[in-house]
This record gives C-alpha cells, sequence and structure tokens, in this order.
C-alpha cells in the first residue's frame, strides 16, 4: 500500500479528506451481497484500492486511520450512534476518527455518507462548510456519549452522531459489520445506497432516484423507471467495479424473487 500512502504525503488534512471523498464512495453493495470478510488492512486493500470499492464506516474510516497513521498523524480509531430524524440508530454502529494535533483533539470523517465536512473538525472550535452543509465538533452530553458531531440544518444545530473516547480495535469492526448485516434494525440491508461528493455538490442513489443536491440548498432529483435508469447513474458517478456489484445485486434480487416465487406456488 505504499505508493497509495505516498500521494498523500506533504498535503495537508483537507486534500486528504477531500480525495477520500473522491475515491470512495459510501456504498453497501457488500451487504446486500452478502460479502461476510473480516476488517483487516489486508482486506481493505483489497477492497478499496485493489478494487476501486467504495464501503461504509468501519470500512472507509478505517482506511482513513491507516492512511493517516502511516503520514505520522496521532489517531484513534473510535465508534458512535448515530441519530436520524431524531431517533438513535443501533448502538456503536459508526465508526470515526480522532486525531490529535497540537495538543488539539479533532474529528476526521469520510464515512458518513454525503454528509462529509471535507476538513477537520476542531472540538468546540468553528464550524467547517463543504458541498454537504455546515458542521461542527462539540463536547455535548448525548445518551450516546460526551462528544458529537452536528450538523447545521435550517438554522438549527442538531447531533448527526454522538460518541466517547473510547478506542476501538479490528475485532470490533468486524463485529460491527456483523450487526449492519444482520440485525433486523439495520437500515442497510434493504435496498441499495450509494452516495458522494461531485462537481461541487452531492449524490445519494437509491433504487429508484437519484438526488443531487448544491450548497446553495438547491437539489435535482432524477426518478427512475427502470433498473437499466439506476444501473446508468451508478456507471456515471462509480467505478466499474461499483456497477458491476449493483448488477450482482439486481440479478440476485431477480433469481431470490424467481425462487419465492416457485416455492409459494408448490404449496398452493
Amino acid at each position: 500500500m505504499n505508493s497509495f500512502f505516498k500521494q498523500f504525503a506533504g498535503h495537508d488534512l483537507s486534500f486528504i479528506l477531500k480525495r477520500f471523498a473522491e475515491l470512495f464512495p459510501f456504498e453497501n453493495l457488500d451487504v446486500l451481497n452478502r460479502y461476510e470478510q473480516e476488517i483487516t488492512p489486508e482486506f481493505l486493500k483489497e477492497k478499496l484500492i485493489d478494487n476501486q470499492r467504495g464501503g461504509l464506516c468501519y470500512e472507509l474510516n478505517a482506511l482513513l486511520f491507516l492512511t493517516l497513521k502511516e503520514l505520522g498523524f496521532d489517531v484513534q480509531l473510535t465508534t458512535g450512534t448515530v441519530k436520524n430524524e431524531g431517533v438513535w440508530a443501533i448502538d456503536h454502529t459508526h465508526a470515526t476518527v480522532l486525531l490529535k494535533q497540537d495538543g488539539h483533539l479533532h474529528l476526521v470523517e469520510s464515512g458518513f455518507g454525503n454528509r462529509l465536512p471535507l476538513s477537520p473538525l476542531l472540538l468546540d472550535g468553528e464550524s467547517v462548510s463543504s458541498p454537504a452543509g455546515t458542521f461542527r465538533f462539540r463536547t455535548v452530553t448525548t445518551e450516546k456519549g460526551t462528544l458529537a458531531m452536528e450538523q447545521l440544518v435550517n438554522d438549527e444545530w442538531i447531533v448527526r452522531y454522538g460518541f466517547s473516547l473510547e478506542p476501538v480495535n479490528w475485532s470490533e469492526l468486524t463485529k460491527m459489520k456483523e450487526t449492519i448485516h444482520h440485525d433486523e434494525r439495520s437500515t442497510f440491508t434493504q435496498a441499495p445506497v450509494i452516495a458522494g461528493i461531485t462537481g461541487g455538490g452531492t449524490f445519494s442513489i437509491a433504487r429508484d432516484r437519484l438526488r443531487l443536491k448544491w450548497p446553495d440548498r438547491s437539489e435535482k432529483i432524477v426518478e427512475f423507471e427502470h433498473d437499466n435508469d439506476f444501473l446508468k447513474e451508478v456507471a456515471r458517478y462509480c467505478s466499474p467495479s461499483i456497477v458491476k456489484e449493483a448488477e450482482l445485486y439486481l440479478n440476485t434480487e431477480f433469481r431470490d424473487k424467481k425462487r419465492n416465487e416457485s416455492k409459494e406456488g408448490d404449496h398452493k
């Protein structure tokens, strides 16, 4: 992985975070296609770097952690709990990265969908804006810890996830992956989610639509009539390997549907 790390040497953290966002979209196709490999540095190299895939937080932020550590930064992985529409998700299923620099603590994030600050967030420091919005890192006591990443939404600061300072190891990342793959409360097991940064804005691709958003809060939604429309937009914004996994998901879903229909027919 040396050549991968070298491309970031000599650059500041904002450059690294922006480059990560360009290289690695947030996508859950491994969940849908039922890949169960353990989270290890070797797995991340093969999936993300060699095969030009994206991933979920426990993959994207784990690779960010490895990269920053290789570049000499003082970093640790930790886990938090996401809050959506005022409701907490499954406990400790968001992996993120904390960085200490010049005696100060920062949050660096590469695995939170397209809600990426693209710059380090200083604890209790100034907010940071990106195409995804405005973010800050605060000492905030919640049910899920004493720290929080917040986003400004409609002129109000809301908690996106809460966490504490406890570091995690690789086996805990694998347990997180297992939870996301198998827990009935997981939001990633039902349909594809592909998101990232593009052209000064953000994109998110679901099975039935493409959504583009820009910093001025304008947005465009394109509804899909067929699965080919979905694949066309995946190909527009993602690597061929991600397109291949999206095709596999659609084909597997079709086969499962036919198999279930056949079983129902046998019982009639």
